[in-house]
């Protein structure tokens, strides 16, 4: 709990120094910082989303063999061939979630740097409302979600 509300503190101090006041110097460090410690936080928070502990039980039973995995997996068959391809190179639960963080805050991160003016405000209200949802909870939603994310400058 308190990584969570040192997080809220740390993106609220920094959105008053960047965001409001307007200095610039050092605020694309802080920003990749920030960026770091989402993805380190969504990556490494072990089996906290109810839907995180089916998908963790469900690729410690996943075959290698990516036909026979999308017939028998209830699954969209994107996320069960990027699961299959993880586990035949040896990758861990633990690496395949965390390759998820940063697929999804990376493209978040870009698409707020690219159309917001502000950079941590918008981190924040994203911490807050949708980071467990995409991060604990939705994990295949937000495989595509960064699709839509990665899209959006060529639409």
């Amino acid at each position: 709990m308190i990584i969570y509300i040192f997080i809220i503190f740390l993106l609220l101090c920094l959105s008053l120094k960047f965001d409001f006041k307007g200095t610039t110097k050092k605020r694309d460090s802080w920003g990749y910082f920030a960026l770091v410690l989402l993805i380190l936080l969504a990556g490494f928070r072990g089996d906290i989303g109810n839907d995180t502990i089916v998908y963790h039980r469900w690729y410690d039973f996943l075959s290698t063999n990516i036909g026979a995995s999308i017939r028998d997996s209830r699954f969209e068959p994107l996320f069960v061939i990027c699961c299959c391809l993880a586990k035949s190179i040896g990758c861990s639960w633990l690496v395949v979630q965390l390759l998820i963080a940063a697929w999804i805050n990376y493209y978040m991160f870009s698409f707020i740097r690219r159309y917001c003016s502000m950079l941590f405000l918008p981190l924040l209200l994203y911490f807050i409302s949708m980071f467990y949802f995409l991060n604990c909870e939705e994990l295949r939603g937000a495989i595509g979600f960064g699709f839509i994310l990665m899209g959006l400058p060529y639409i």
